[in-house]
């Protein structure tokens, strides 16, 4: 329909937010996104472009779409939620008042370089290439060996199960013959996952085994034989009591794939003892995320409640201001970076902790006491499922008797520690 209208005629008063640009408003999101999150700060330069655009061809109605369209995609695919009020408010400040600056409505607020609202240019080496890493998609002990398994990485459903030999293997949820989810399918006899649809069945590598109802042997081998009867599939691992996806396809990416370590490969004192516990949380990745830099929030989200009754508990509250807290000079990349900072209650007030984050997925935290002995260790890890959900693992060992809290009422014992 953009195609075939004809482009409208600039207002006189822009005061309203609702007749803004969409590449203004997805630029202000971005401005705002960026003093969230660094790592969206390589995605603002889509909106950047098409603003550009914008202003060579004003009058170019199919153009501008593409360009607006160009943008949300872009922005989409940071993983970031903004709100709607979020980016109305952000888009209120920077409108034109007067008729005069109506002109520059084709261009982002001008901002000071440095300033939290200032999108930073980074290079093309430091950006992180979001589906090609490693991401956690279950527990070991969640998952059923003699059936299909779906999943969802990065808004792609994938299926998982256990293939010839004990290996775990995954493929699009998706037969390749009529596009039936292949979850909905089982694990024949030889570990090979069958299509409920048809019947097709396929191997580990996604390759079709069987093709019943072929008019003959010579007829299945020639169709079996065909790249577009293969599953799509990717690499995967068990590492750490947790299954991985790499969720590209194709042959480079599974040499990538093998030259790269998981996230938590990253921790210094290694994987913490004991299961993952895993649950899937309907809030985005951003927002869940950063959750897990935000230490202060234990005394009251936990702490404060019973885990017995739910009940507020108010015996349990001993909070003290957190006066220490930073990112680590240095440390910011597309790899990841490092927070350091201080105690939030009376039984950890004298603690230095360290919580890193390695790029896409894991959040370690490290509490050291004053004498420079473990506290507690905190092994937090998040999928991106889809677009306001995600999956949160997480994992904790306390290392000495006061750093056991959350728990209300109920003292912490030698099998919790």
């Amino acid at each position: 329909e953009v195609q075939h209208q004809q482009p409208p005629r600039a207002p006189e008063d822009r005061s309203s937010a609702r007749e803004m640009p969409a590449t203004l408003l997805a630029a202000s999101a971005a401005a705002a996104a960026t003093a969230v999150v660094s790592s969206a700060k390589p995605r603002t330069s889509c909106a950047r472009t098409a603003i550009s655009n914008r202003k060579r061809h004003p009058t170019n109605a199919v153009s501008a779409g593409r360009e607006e369209r160009a943008a949300g995609a872009c922005l989409s695919a940071s993983v970031l939620r903004v709100s709607p009020t979020r980016r109305t408010a952000t888009a209120a400040v920077a409108r034109p008042t007067t008729a005069a600056a109506a002109s520059s409505t084709s261009a982002p607020p001008a901002v000071q370089e440095g300033t939290a609202e200032a999108p930073s240019k980074v290079p093309v080496a430091d950006q992180f290439e979001w589906a090609k890493a490693w991401y956690p998609m279950s527990p070991m002990q969640f998952l059923e060996p003699d059936e299909p398994n779906p999943m969802k990485v990065l808004g792609r459903s994938v299926v998982a199960w256990k293939a010839e030999g004990g290996a775990w293997k995954v493929v699009e949820d998706s037969c390749p013959h009529r596009m039936a989810p292949l979850s909905l399918g089982f694990v024949g006899p030889e570990r090979q996952l069958v299509c409920r649809y048809h019947g097709w069945e396929f191997d580990g590598d996604g390759k079709a085994s069987c093709i019943p109802m072929s008019t003959d042997a010579k007829a299945e081998a020639t169709a079996r034989e065909s790249p577009r009867s293969c599953a799509t599939s990717f690499p995967a691992k068990e590492e750490g009591g947790v299954l991985w996806v790499w969720p590209t396809a194709g042959a480079d990416a599974w040499l990538q794939a093998s030259a790269t370590p998981v996230a938590t490969a990253a921790a210094e004192f290694g994987d913490l003892p004991g299961e993952w516990g895993m649950v899937e949380l309907p809030v985005g990745y951003a927002p869940a995320l950063e959750n897990q830099f935000d230490p202060a929030h234990a005394e009251w989200l936990h702490a404060q409640y019973d885990d017995s009754d739910g009940q507020r508990s108010a015996a349990n509250a001993e909070y003290q201001p957190m006066t220490r807290f930073g990112v680590v000079p240095g440390s910011m990349g597309a790899a990841g970076f490092t927070v350091e900072h201080g105690g939030y209650n009376r039984g950890n007030a004298d603690i230095s902790a360290e919580r890193l984050f390695t790029a896409p997925c894991s959040s370690r935290s490290e509490y050291m006491d004053k004498d420079g002995k473990r506290y507690l260790s905190a092994a937090i890890l998040y999928t991106p499922t889809e677009p306001g959900r995600c999956l949160m693992f997480t994992k904790f060992q306390a290392h000495q008797r006061t750093a056991v809290q959350g728990a209300g009422k109920r003292r912490g014992t030698t099998g919790d520690r």
